[in-house]
């Protein structure tokens, strides 16, 4: 595998990982403020 491909693979699973991330983060704060609001 070249050199390019693999870094650019390597900033696309990073990307990826943080969007997950964000996601995750975001589905737990609706669901803690759900939970609050009860």
């Amino acid at each position: 595998m070249r050199a390019e491909l693999k870094q650019d693979l390597l900033a696309m699973g990073k990307a990826f990982a943080r969007d997950i991330g964000a996601c995750a983060a975001f589905i737990a704060l609706l669901t803690l403020a759900d939970w609050i609001a009860r």
